[in-house]
């Protein structure tokens, strides 16, 4: 996308890699995506134990983007995208993204049970992404996908999918720059 004259900017604390300008449109930042601004400390580790996380709204803070339209949002941030994704609709700030393209998490082992109260709760989370003005326009299971266990009748054969929506309540002609 850089290369086609995109701004693109990535962020990823778990590889040891400083902050920097990777190209002329790309931009990598030592920096996670998280429901809440704060430190999480990995001790398995050692290279790079404490990684800084950020709310959206914290992110495009820091980078001084507050207004900016986002073309394009990717996030697999691996199951913190559920905390991560209902601060952005509470704080109001996927206003400013046309594409949201996620990777959503439905357990986290081989044939898991997976509570139903929390299926419920990640339902809620995509309706009222939907009640925002996201539509969905593609869907797919994670490749590398795993079994996940949902109750005694059921078993999905996929514990990650990436979900794209396009936010139809996006305009260009916002002003926004």
């Amino acid at each position: 996308m850089a290369k086609q004259g995109c701004k693109v900017h990535a962020f990823d604390p778990s590889i040891n890699q400083l902050t920097h300008k990777e190209d002329n449109n790309l931009y990598f930042y030592n920096l996670g995506l998280a429901g809440k601004n704060s430190f999480k400390t990995d001790t398995k580790d050692i290279n790079h134990p404490t990684w800084r996380l950020l709310t959206l709204s914290g992110i495009m803070q820091t980078l001084k983007i507050e207004k900016e339209k986002i073309a394009v949002l990717k996030i697999d941030i691996e199951g913190m995208e559920w905390e991560s994704l209902r601060t952005m609709l509470s704080e109001g700030t996927l206003q400013y993204v046309k594409q949201l393209v996620l990777e959503i998490h439905i357990g986290a082992g081989d044939l898991d049970s997976v509570n139903n109260e929390l299926l419920r709760e990640h339902y809620s989370d995509l309706k009222w992404l939907e009640s925002q003005g996201f539509n969905v326009f593609n869907t797919r299971k994670n490749p590398v996908s795993h079994k996940v266990y949902l109750g005694s009748k059921y078993l999905t054969h996929a514990c990650c999918f990436e979900l794209s929506w396009v936010n139809t309540r996006f305009n260009d002609w916002w002003g926004i720059t």
